[in-house]
């Protein structure tokens, strides 16, 4: 009876870790594509990679506006050629994944009332980047519109009240939502700019000193105020690069060392994608967006 007791306990220890198993082994050899859309530019480059693949694997795009410039069993680089939409393709047996890439044209730098902007798509919403080549500070306001087929379908604004002059700044429209919160999907985008110059406005992002490195899923930033004034308003925004130069991400905080001689630490935390998992860059670029008080 003592051996037949050991060995129904045995047993169902054996079923329970049996039973687990075959779970656990599904859910991580799961193949997938790291994106199922994405969103580059003419001449810019993007890395798809497939996960939790060791068979053999044939990678196809649908049409000429994006071409594979090198590939292999795990991942695949495409390069944008014109404007419009293509599928990359991943054959594996008789299962094919596919990732929707929209091509944009690239962008160039353009000038609205003494404004030089260029614009970033992330393909989850749009990044600004400006630079004020009048000789005044000025107070700014610009706005996005996002459309579809056409069609507008949402409008998001930003804002730089204390634009100081030969300065650059950084700028996100975040791509509008639909009643569910989900981002919606847009093909084409346009930027105005409303521009007048600052009055009372005492500037000095440039007397604003950053340091900064890569933290655990962010950038990790001292920011201290060197400008020998109290500030009313001090704002940062960092903007996150691949290795191609392609922007992923945006993230932007109020720096806390307003009084002159302070310093305060910032963490700006790494964009993610559609299914929340983290995005990591190679390079990034943090702006003094604004730091200014009243005369």
């Amino acid at each position: 009876m003592k051996k037949l007791k050991n060995f129904f306990v045995f047993f169902l220890i054996l079923m329970m870790f049996v039973s687990l198993v075959p779970e656990n082994t599904k859910a991580a050899g799961k193949v997938k594509l790291s994106d199922t859309k994405k969103t580059i530019s003419v001449g810019q480059t993007a890395t798809i990679k497939l996960s939790n693949n060791s068979g053999k694997v044939t990678w196809s795009a649908t049409n000429k506006n994006i071409k594979i410039v090198s590939k292999n069993s795990k991942q695949a680089k495409i390069k944008g050629v014109k404007k419009g939409t293509s599928y990359l393709q991943a054959k594996v047996g008789k299962k094919t994944y596919k990732c929707k890439v929209t091509v944009r044209e690239a962008s160039k730098k353009k000038s609205i009332q003494g404004i030089e902007y260029e614009l970033k798509d992330t393909g989850r919403g749009v990044v600004a980047i400006l630079k004020n080549k009048n000789n005044y500070h000025v107070s700014m306001t610009a706005k996005m519109a996002y459309y579809k087929n056409g069609k507008m379908i949402g409008t998001v604004s930003d804002a730089n009240y204390a634009f100081e002059k030969g300065k650059t700044c950084a700028l996100f429209f975040n791509a509008p939502y639909d009643s569910n919160y989900r981002k919606m999907d847009y093909d084409n985008y346009k930027i105005s700019i409303s521009a007048q110059k600052g009055t009372n406005l005492v500037c000095s992002s440039s007397k604003i000193k950053v340091t900064s490195n890569f933290g655990a899923d962010n950038v990790s930033a001292e920011v201290k105020n060197n400008s020998g004034k109290d500030l009313s308003f001090i704002r940062l925004a960092c903007v996150f690069y691949d290795s191609n130069g392609n922007v992923l991400g945006y993230d932007y905080h109020y720096a806390g060392c307003q009084k002159k001689g302070s310093t305060d630490y910032l963490s700006f935390y790494f964009p993610y994608d559609e299914d929340y998992q983290t995005i990591y860059p190679k390079k990034y670029k943090i702006y003094v967006n604004y730091a200014y008080t009243y005369s």
